[in-house]
């Protein structure tokens, strides 16, 4: 079984999730904000 973190997750990654197939379409990386 592989592992991601989730820097990881790009378009198009394939996964089973509790014994389902995901596939990630979209991904969105937001910085922190500092304050």
């Amino acid at each position: 079984m592989a592992q991601y973190s989730t820097q990881q997750f790009k378009g198009g990654l394939k996964i089973i999730l509790d014994g389902d197939p995901y596939s990630i379409v979209e991904n969105e990386f937001v910085k922190p904000g500092k304050g």
